[in-house]
């Protein structure tokens, strides 16, 4: 079952109408892709070019730090999108992974909510100011160009 819910929700992460179901898609997102890693299934990974009713991995991401501004817009929205973020940035985006694992404690380390969100977006402000600074004279000719560091 797991592995058809994993990319099914998926779907239902970026369009803008199911908001209020946020929380509710992660926690089941995350609970499905622990039971996948645990099981070590290999539909855990996910081709987002094929399966294109998919949001791509870049919008996923950029949908769920958004939602974050609101933690408690839903009871447990905050938490289920880390948690969420947890299993899956691996899948999502491997360039996070090192800096997800340095600022996100592991489950047995809890740590208040708040500073978990505020180390996270220290660090990648600074990661975003390095990028800058090494990618300047890029940058100023193509303002819309994505890099990656």
């Amino acid at each position: 079952m797991d592995e058809v819910l994993w990319p099914l929700l998926m779907e239902f992460l970026v369009p803008e109408n199911y908001t209020g179901a946020f929380g509710i898609i992660c926690k089941a997102l995350a609970q499905a892709g622990q039971q996948q890693i645990a099981a070590k299934k290999d539909t855990f990974w996910v081709d987002f070019d094929v399966l294109v009713n998919l949001p791509k991995p870049n919008e996923i991401i950029t949908r769920c730090f958004v939602l974050l501004g609101e933690p408690l817009a839903e009871e447990t929205r905050g938490i289920s999108i880390l948690n969420f973020l947890r299993v899956a940035v691996t899948e999502l985006k491997t360039d996070l992974r090192e800096l997800w694992e340095k600022v996100i404690p592991p489950d047995d380390e809890p740590e208040p909510f708040e500073s978990v969100i505020f180390k996270y977006n220290s660090s990648r402000c600074s990661t975003i100011s390095r990028c800058v600074a090494e990618h300047k004279p890029n940058i100023a000719a193509q303002p819309f160009r994505s890099f990656s560091c």
